[in-house]
């Protein structure tokens, strides 16, 4: 089936490299706690409005390929961040 099997009754979907995704009991529990996660969430908190703006600012779309820059670009910002602050440290022990 072009390197697509998808087994019946059993819900389980295997791929052209091995792996499988969840069985359907297990993607409904994933989902399920993936939406109580957002709905418990606190949107009147600044930190998640000020990271909703941001977002909005940079026009991220959600593909895996955005989530992964945007992921790389965060810790990019924090790794450069850290080396100021050690840059700053070194300064005063001089």
């Amino acid at each position: 089936m072009n390197g697509l099997e998808i087994e019946s009754g059993a819900y389980s979907t295997a791929f052209d490299d091995g792996s499988t995704s969840l069985s359907g009991g297990q993607r409904f529990s994933a989902l399920s706690n993936k939406i109580t996660s957002i709905l418990s969430t606190s949107y009147v908190d600044t930190e998640i409005r000020e990271a909703f703006r941001t977002l909005d600012e940079r026009h991220v779309q959600n593909t895996p390929e955005a989530r992964r820059r945007l992921r790389i670009d965060a810790q990019k910002e924090v790794i450069d961040c850290n080396g100021n602050i050690v840059r700053d440290f070194g300064k005063v022990a001089d």
